[in-house]
C-alpha cells in the first residue's frame, strides 16, 4: 500500500479544504512535514488513522470533537477525510465522514477510476493492515513511554497481529467452538442418566470458559488502553513547569518498586520451595531421631548387624585357622568359640542397609536442624522487601500528593486522572489474574469430565462417534497452539536480532534488546546484569527500532504461503515527532535509518526536531516537503512569526491579523 493523497475538509485545525500529496518514489520515499506544536502534526497523523480505522492515538484529545471550530461557528456540522492510495496494482479512494450528533461514521471505499464502491470496506482495509497492527504504522513518537514502557504488558495481542497470528488464533477459537457444539449435540441422544449429568455439566463449563476467555481479551484491551492513557498523562506531567521534577522522581521510585516486587516474588518462590523440600523433613524429624536412637541401642546390645562380618567368620572356620594362628578343628572348644560369633554377625547386605539408613537419617536430622534457620532467612528477606515496598509506595504517594495539591489547575486534573487510571489498571489486572486462574482450573475439570465420558460411552456407537469428533477438534486446536507457539518463538528471535542490529548502529551504548514471552520489552547493558531503567529517549529509540524491525518482518512475509497465518503486508509509516526525546548523539543516526523503515515514510517534525544534522541525513531521501502554517485572527503583539528556511526559501509559519483561525498546508518546491 502507498498513500498518494490525503484530502481534509473542516477536520480539526484544517478549515475548508486542505490536501497533501505523499512521496511515492522508492528512493526518495520520505514526505517531510514541518510544523510547530499545536499547529496540526498530531491531527494530520490521526486524520489518516481515523479515516482508515475510526481510531485515534491516545494523545489525540476530545476525539468526539472533529469538526473545525470556525466551521461550527458558521453553522457547519460535518468533517471528512479522504485518502487516495494504491494497493496490489490498483487505485482506491477511502473516505470517512463525521457529522455532529450522528452515529459512528462509516467508511466508504471506491475502486478507481470507475468509482465502484466496495461492499465490505472495513474488511478490505483490514486485509491491507489488520486493525491491531495499525498502531505500529501510525506512530506517535511522544507516546513512546507507553509503547515500550517497562509496565506495558498488554501489547502482545497487537504484536501477534503484526506477526500474522490472527488467522491462526481465530482458527483455534473456532475449533474450540466446534468441540463445544459436539458436547451440546450429544444431548440429543439417549445417554445413561449419570453420563447425561456429566455431559450437561461439561457443556455448561465450556460455555463459561468461552465467556471468560472473551472477557480476558476485553480486559487485555482495557488494561492496555489505560496504560497508554496513563503514560500520556505522565509524559504531559513531565513537561509541565513545576511538575517535571516530581514526575521524574516518581518514575525513578516506580523503577525501584518494580525491582522490589521482583525480590518479593523471589522470596515467595523460595518459601514455596522450602515447604516442598523441607516439609517432609520437619514432619519426620522426631521419627528420624527415634530411629537413630533405636539403631544405636540395638548396636550396643548386638541385636543389629555387628562389626563382625559373617563372611569373615565363615572363612576362619573353613580354613581351620584363627587369626592368632591357632588351629580351629571342628567341635573343639576353640572352634565352638569362633562359631558362636556367627550368632551376632551381620550379613554384608544387612550391614550396608543399616549403614545407608543411618547415614540418610543423620542427613535428614541435620537438614531438619538447618531448616528453621533457612526459613528465618527467607522470611527476613521477604519482610525487608515488603517493608521497602511499603516505604516506596508511601514516597510515591507523597509525591503524588504534591502534584494533587499543585497550584496549577491543569496539573491537579491530570494527576487526578492518572491516579484514577492507576487504580483501574491495578483493579483490572487483579481481575484478570483471578480470571486466568479460574480458566486454568476449569480447563482441567473439563478435561477430566471429557475423559470420564469418553470411557463410559464406548458401548454407545453414536455417542462414541460424537465425542470422538469432539476430541479430534480439540487435538487439532492443540496442534495449532503448538505450531503458533513455535512460530512466535522464532519470530521473536528474528525481530530481536534485527532490533539489536539497529541499536548497534544508532545507540551510543552497548545495549541489548530483549523480548519476554508476553512481548513486553526491555533493554540490558553488556556490563550490567538484568534490565536497566530507560529514559524517555531510550524508550523512543527502542520503540523506533522495534517498529522498524516489526514492519520489516511484516514485509518479509508478503507472498509467503501459510495455511494458518495472515499474509504479510507493505504499508506506509506515518511518524509524529519520532525523535522528540532523543539527544544530539542519537538524532542523526536515527534519522539515517528512518527512511529504511518502510517503502513510504511520512515524518511530522517541529523545528526542535530538525537540528543536529537530522535534515542533512534526511535530505537525499525527501521526495515531498510541506510546511503547516498557522493563521490567526489576533494581532501579532510581539509574538514570533516562527520563520523557517526550507530549500532556500523563508516561510513564516505563524501569521496574524488573518480573516479566520486555521492551519494551512503549503508545499515547498
Amino acid at each position: 500500500m502507498k498513500i498518494k493523497r490525503v484530502d481534509l475538509r473542516d477536520f480539526r485545525q484544517f478549515h475548508g479544504h486542505e490536501h497533501i500529496e505523499f512521496a511515492t518514489d522508492d528512493t526518495r520515499n520520505v514526505t517531510l512535514v514541518h510544523a510547530e506544536n499545536g499547529v496540526g502534526k498530531t491531527t494530520l497523523l490521526n486524520a489518516v488513522f481515523w479515516a482508515l480505522y475510526n481510531r485515534t492515538t491516545p494523545r489525540f484529545e476530545q476525539r468526539s470533537r472533529l469538526v473545525n471550530f470556525e466551521t461550527e461557528a458558521l453553522g457547519g456540522q460535518e468533517a471528512s477525510v479522504e485518502i487516495s492510495f494504491e494497493f496490489d496494482g490498483a487505485d482506491y479512494r477511502a473516505m470517512r465522514r463525521h457529522v455532529n450528533g450522528e452515529s459512528e461514521p462509516k467508511l466508504t471505499v471506491f475502486q478507481e477510476p470507475a468509482g465502484t464502491p466496495l461492499q465490505a470496506p472495513e474488511t478490505f482495509i483490514g486485509t491491507i493492515i489488520p486493525t491491531r497492527m495499525a498502531e505500529y504504522f501510525f506512530f506517535d513518537g511522544e507516546h513512546a513511554e507507553a509503547f515500550a514502557g517497562e509496565l506495558n504488558r498488554g501489547a502482545g495481542p497487537a504484536i501477534r497481529s503484526m506477526l500474522g497470528c490472527d488467522l491462526a488464533e481465530r482458527a483455534i477459537a473456532d475449533l474450540k467452538d466446534v468441540a463445544a457444539s459436539y458436547t451440546r449435540q450429544a444431548g440429543s441422544m439417549k445417554l445413561e442418566a449419570e453420563i447425561e449429568t456429566m455431559r450437561v455439566r461439561m457443556s455448561g463449563l465450556e460455555a463459561d470458559q468461552d465467556r471468560d476467555e472473551r472477557k480476558l481479551v476485553d480486559l487485555d484491551v482495557a488494561i492496555q488502553g489505560a496504560v497508554e492513557q496513563k503514560a500520556v498523562i505522565e509524559e504531559q506531567l513531565r513537561q509541565m513547569a513545576g511538575a517535571k521534577e516530581i514526575q521524574e522522581l516518581r518514575d525513578e521510585l516506580n523503577v525501584q518498586l518494580e525491582k522490589v516486587q521482583g525480590r518479593i516474588a523471589d522470596a515467595e518462590g523460595a518459601l514455596v520451595r522450602w515447604v516442598s523440600e523441607r516439609g517432609t523433613v520437619l514432619v519426620g524429624r522426631r521419627l528420624a531421631k527415634e530411629v537413630l536412637d533405636f539403631i544405636d541401642a540395638e548396636q550396643i546390645e548386638n541385636r543389629l548387624p555387628s562389626p563382625y562380618n559373617e563372611s569373615f567368620i565363615q572363612g576362619l572356620l573353613t580354613k581351620g585357622k584363627c587369626i592368632c594362628c591357632h588351629d580351629l578343628k571342628p567341635e573343639t572348644v576353640e572352634w565352638r568359640s569362633v562359631a558362636a560369633l556367627l550368632e551376632n554377625a551381620g550379613t554384608p547386605g544387612a550391614l550396608n542397609k543399616v549403614v545407608r539408613a543411618k547415614a540418610r537419617l543423620l542427613a535428614m536430622h541435620d537438614d531438619a536442624r538447618r531448616a528453621p534457620e533457612d526459613l528465618r532467612r527467607i522470611e527476613e528477606q521477604a519482610a525487608a522487601a515488603i517493608e521497602e515496598r511499603r516505604s516506596l509506595e508511601h514516597r510515591i504517594g507523597e509525591e503524588s500528593k504534591k502534584l494533587v495539591g499543585y497550584k496549577v489547575e491543569e496539573v491537579r486534573e491530570r494527576e487526578a486522572a492518572r491516579i484514577t487510571l492507576e487504580t483501574e489498571i491495578r483493579t483490572k489486572s487483579e481481575e484478570k489474574g483471578g480470571l486466568e486462574r479460574i480458566v486454568a482450573d476449569r480447563a482441567q475439570t473439563i478435561g477430566r469430565l471429557a475423559t470420564d465420558i469418553e470411557t463410559r460411552v464406548k458401548k454407545n456407537e453414536r455417542a462414541k462417534v460424537i465425542f470422538g469428533k469432539r476430541r479430534l477438534a480439540l487435538d487439532a486446536s492443540d496442534r495449532l497452539v503448538s505450531h503458533l507457539q513455535k512460530y512466535e518463538t522464532d519470530a521473536r528471535a528474528d525481530i530481536e536480532r534485527q532490533i539489536n542490529e539497529i541499536l548497534a548502529i544508532a545507540a551510543r551504548r552497548d545495549y541489548r534488546f530483549h523480548f519476554a514471552e508476553d512481548f513486553s520489552m526491555s533493554l540490558s547493558h553488556r556490563d550490567f546484569a538484568g534490565p536497566i531503567p530507560k529514559s524517555g529517549g531510550e524508550n523512543q529509540l527502542m520503540s523506533l527500532a522495534f517498529t522498524a524491525a516489526l514492519v520489516a518482518f511484516a514485509k518479509s512475509r508478503v507472498g509467503m504461503e501459510d495455511a494458518i497465518l495472515t499474509p504479510g503486508t507493505v504499508a506506509p509509516l506515518v511518524l509524529d515527532a519520532p525523535i522528540g526525546h532523543l539527544d544530539k548523539s542519537y538524532r542523526r543516526a536515527t534519522a539515517e535509518f528512518l527512511p529504511e523503515m518502510a517503502g513510504q515514510v511520512v515524518l511530522l517534525l517541529s523545528s526542535s526536531h530538525t537540528g543536529d544534522g537530522v535534515l542533512d541525513a534526511l535530505r537525499p531521501r525527501i521526495g515531498a516537503e510541506y510546511v503547516l502554517i498557522s493563521e490567526n485572527r489576533s494581532e501579532r503583539q510581539g509574538r514570533s512569526d516562527d520563520e523557517i528556511v526550507v530549500g532556500g526559501r523563508s516561510i513564516a509559519r505563524s501569521l496574524f491579523g488573518q480573516e479566520i483561525n486555521r492551519t494551512r498546508i503549503e508545499r515547498v518546491a
